[in-house]
């Protein structure tokens, strides 16, 4: 029996009344019910959650998560969560370890299914067939449930990833070396500040600056100011690749940011010194306005930077960051206001001015078509991304629909209204 469990008889009582449940059925036997009713127990009875956080967890997520999303706080630690009913039920009834790969084969043959069934009247009735399916193959590719089928271009794929491992490797290295030097151009500039350096030291750390703006950039990014990313880069606080691991290691998921939240709220602020550098400085107001906050929402803040670790930790590979950008990158720019080319028929932008043919066929337009560009929240559906949006919108339907379906073979369950064994 769990240490954890020694304080709560009632507890110990129904796992061993799961026990024999499992010892009478096996565990992949199970109805609905019965799975959701075990896993309801683990999340309340041993983990001690709220029944707001398992109906949470349950739904996934719904229609007021994704409006959080759009800047205000979102619910975080969900994932963290999941994973910790998984790894007690996993740990206190080992037959309970189904392959992932077959539950989310299941899970994928039974969302589409669904969705062709259920969540149909979702869809924009105006929508072509085409549109439809094209909606539902997005979906499915988000939820990983979805695999490409054409052999040539996962060949072409693999070929390409052969041939660009090598600089990858290469770049990696690059850039770690000059996050190497950077800590120590920090540490001199807490010594003595950029300003009072010789012209000298003020060179070579100009070249080195342009090696690595170089390396880190592309041609897309436009200029570049060079004073800005002086400051930016020196302001910060010298740290070393053990303390910098130490520190991701604390918020990688909402356990361990628990953990380092108490310790940070115990301490305290340190009291500002004679001989305080200006990082330094910087550092301790930083802590300070943040153990001002309350605390739930102290604890969004620390996973919420776990979360983004491939963004902010400096000594994260390069190559890794990349994929990272690529995979999540439009999910980080949802909601933010950037500028989008938009048809406008008062525009002063025609399709000359753009010049990319390959685009406008891609987007069917004309050639007396008139654009402007206009600040717009990205992933909406005003510039065009009504696909993206009805596949969010597939998906919390069907969360809805499963959580629902779920919650109620659990009821049935419990009331002797549905067997243990799947029929």
């Amino acid at each position: 029996i769990p240490s954890i469990l020694y304080s709560k008889p009632r507890t110990i009582q129904a796992l061993n009344i799961w026990g024999k449940r499992l010892q009478a059925v096996p565990y992949n036997q199970w109805t609905l019910g019965a799975t959701t009713a075990l896993d309801h127990w683990i999340a309340v009875d041993v983990l001690g959650m709220k029944e707001e956080t398992w109906n949470r967890l349950l739904s996934g997520e719904l229609e007021s998560d994704i409006q959080e999303s759009g800047g205000n706080d979102l619910l975080i630690g969900d994932k963290a969560r999941m994973n910790d009913i998984l790894t007690v039920r996993t740990s206190i009834f080992p037959e309970t370890a189904i392959s992932i790969f077959d539950e989310e084969e299941e899970e994928a043959a039974t969302l589409e299914k669904d969705i062709g069934e259920d969540i149909s009247d979702a869809l924009d009735s105006t929508e072509s067939e085409k549109d439809v399916e094209r909606s539902i193959d997005e979906l499915l590719a988000s939820l990983g449930g979805f695999e490409d089928d054409d052999e040539e271009k996962n060949d072409e794929d693999k070929r390409s990833d052969a041939l660009s491992s090598a600089g990858d490797d290469d770049l990696d290295t690059r850039i770690s070396k000059m996050t190497d030097s950077l800590q120590e151009w920090r540490m001199k500039n807490d010594e003595t500040p950029y300003e009072n350096w010789d012209a000298d030291t003020k060179e070579k750390f100009n070249k080195w600056q342009s090696e690595y703006v170089s390396l880190v950039s592309t041609e897309y990014d436009g200029k570049v100011d060079v004073d800005a990313t002086r400051e930016a880069l020196l302001s910060e606080p010298a740290i070393d690749r053990e303390s910098s691991e130490d520190f991701w290691s604390q918020v990688q998921d909402e356990a361990n940011a628990e953990i380092l939240l108490s310790s940070l709220r115990e301490k305290g602020a340190p009291e500002p010194s004679e001989n305080e550098s200006s990082s330094a400085k910087k550092c301790r107001e930083a802590l300070e306005t943040f153990l001002s906050l309350p605390y739930e929402k102290q604890l969004r803040r620390l996973v919420s930077i776990g979360t983004l670790r491939p963004v902010l930790d400096e000594f994260y590979k390069e190559s890794d960051r990349v994929k990272f950008m690529e995979r999540y990158g439009a999910t980080l720019l949802e909601g933010l206001e950037l500028e989008h080319l938009v048809v406008d028929p008062e525009g002063h932008i025609t399709v000359r001015d753009i010049g990319d043919d390959s685009l406008l066929k891609m987007e069917n337009v004309n050639s007396d078509t008139k654009f402007s560009i206009k600040m717009i929240p990205f992933g909406t559906d005003e510039f065009g991304m009504s696909r993206s949006e009805r596949a969010r919108m597939l998906y919390r339907a069907w969360n809805i629909q499963k959580a629902g379906r779920a919650r109620y073979a659990e009821a049935k369950f419990k009331k002797g209204e549905m067997p243990l064994r799947e029929e």
